[in-house]
């Protein structure tokens, strides 16, 4: 019994210093502080987050638009619709702490410029890649109220010095040609095809997808050569290619290949080379396909050396990546797939004349590429563009 009577004494007596240090802490405000820290801080988090969220997006949409031509404003619907519908509270906007400086900035057509980084945790970090063109989009609090300060709550009821606090995010992409890609179909054409189809890369079509509002011209209509012959505008090494060749790659079971602009691709001797890849080629009809576009052919890949590959162990020079839009394909005077109406008796006399009856049809548009692809800064211009998300 004593046992015990000694070991309830020692409980009573560490019950009484825990409730007397409890007191202490509560008295001196140091778990009350402790609270009023951890909440007031935790709601900081979440905010900045929310704001994150809709930076990204909306940097994301700005650089889309940007790549189409028309960069938008920092109050356009869709870049504060994209900041507003990533808020818990159903508000945040497209602001800068100062407000002196651009809240949506960068290099591209109608953007201000950005001025330089300033290291904070507000502002974008180092880009991850370099990029000719970009938009930065900063995001801050804003409260249902209209309000930029995010309350203290806690500490604010401790204290009345504690008035709120505003948070500030920033996100960054940017757009350009691609120097990377897995195109879905193993063929290339030169790049003096590509200029004479797009009048020196002046002329592109209306993209799809086709409606009553935005409707297809079949005289848009030409044929890319698949063997093309040697003509007086491009009778040299940038102009058709090499002997035996049709314009096919090496490539994937899948008929994928994976191209680099200023990189070297395999190419594949014969008509016969895209044969197993006919029901994925002839699936494409009707949709937009990345183009690899050479400007040399080598059998020891050496730049554009001066000389005739043999045909055997040939190699492409790829110079970038090209958006064709598919309407038929034609292999030795068959059509193999078509869009009704197509092709159209001028281009497949211009296939015969060009081709020897052995063509892809259709025509060249401006296109963005998904974002498995990577954005150079020193790939040229052929259509095809990508995004990328700089940090």
């Amino acid at each position: 019994m004593r046992r015990l009577s000694q070991l309830l004494d020692h409980r009573e007596r560490e019950g009484g210093a825990v409730t007397l240090l409890v007191a202490i802490l509560l008295g001196g405000g140091v778990l009350l502080g402790s609270i009023a820290m951890t909440v007031d801080v935790g709601n900081l988090r979440y905010e900045r987050r929310q704001l994150q969220n809709g930076a990204d997006a909306a940097a994301l949409s700005a650089a889309m638009d940007c790549a189409k031509g028309a960069c938008p404003t920092a109050s356009s619907s869709t870049v504060a619709g994209l900041v507003n519908d990533n808020a818990a509270d159903g508000t945040s906007r497209v602001s800068r702490v100062n407000t002196s400086l651009p809240a949506l900035c960068g290099a591209g057509p109608g953007l201000p410029s950005c001025p330089a980084l300033s290291g904070t945790l507000g502002d974008c970090p180092t880009p991850l890649g370099p990029t000719p063109n970009y938009v930065r989009v900063y995001t801050q609090t804003r409260m249902a109220d209209g309000s930029t300060l995010l309350p203290y709550s806690f500490a604010q009821a401790l204290s009345g010095a504690f008035v709120g606090g505003t948070q500030q995010t920033c996100a960054a992409a940017g757009w350009g040609p691609p120097s990377q890609a897995l195109v879905p179909l193993p063929f290339a054409i030169s790049s003096c095809e590509w200029y004479q189809s797009t009048s020196n890369g002046t002329a592109f079509k209306p993209a799809p997808p086709y409606t009553s509002s935005n409707p297809a011209n079949p005289a848009w209509e030409i044929a890319l050569a698949l063997n093309s012959a040697p003509n007086a505008a491009c009778s040299s090494w940038a102009g058709h290619d090499y002997p035996g060749g049709f314009g096919w790659l090496t490539h994937t079971s899948s008929c994928a290949v994976s191209v680099d602009a200023n990189g070297w691709v395999g190419a594949s001797t014969g008509i016969g080379a895209g044969n197993d890849c006919g029901d994925t080629i002839e699936a494409k009809v009707g949709s937009v396909v990345y183009v690899p576009v050479f400007d040399c052919i080598d059998d020891s890949k050496n730049f554009c050396p001066g000389i005739t590959p043999s045909g055997s162990n040939s190699w492409y020079h790829i110079k970038g990546l090209a958006a064709f839009y598919i309407t038929a394909v034609e292999v030795t005077g068959q059509v193999k797939a078509n869009l009704p109406g197509y092709p159209t008796s001028t281009a497949r006399a211009a296939c015969a004349t060009k081709g020897g009856g052995k063509c892809f049809y259709g025509w060249f548009v401006k296109d963005l590429i998904p974002a498995d692809a990577v954005v150079s800064g020193t790939a040229p211009d052929l259509g095809l563009t990508a995004l990328t998300v700089l940090g």
